[in-house]
């Protein structure tokens, strides 16, 4: 990606750019994760095949970076 803020591309520039499209869906993950942590509600996740539920205190969250 380039120096550019994401605002100032243009719409098309902006799907065009992966990057910019991953680094969303990442935050919009772990912001989602954060809530349910701090809501006390747990998450659906796929593990060996099947689904489970993942206690909100197991509920892992990264840090930004």
């Amino acid at each position: 990606m380039d120096e550019r803020s994401p605002s100032s591309l243009s719409l098309r520039d902006r799907l065009m750019d992966i990057g910019l499209i991953e680094a969303a869906l990442v935050r919009a993950v772990r912001n989602a994760l954060l809530h349910h942590k701090r809501a006390g509600n747990p998450v659906a996740d796929w593990q060996e095949g099947r689904v489970v539920w993942v206690a909100p205190e197991n509920i892992p969250v990264e840090r930004e970076r």
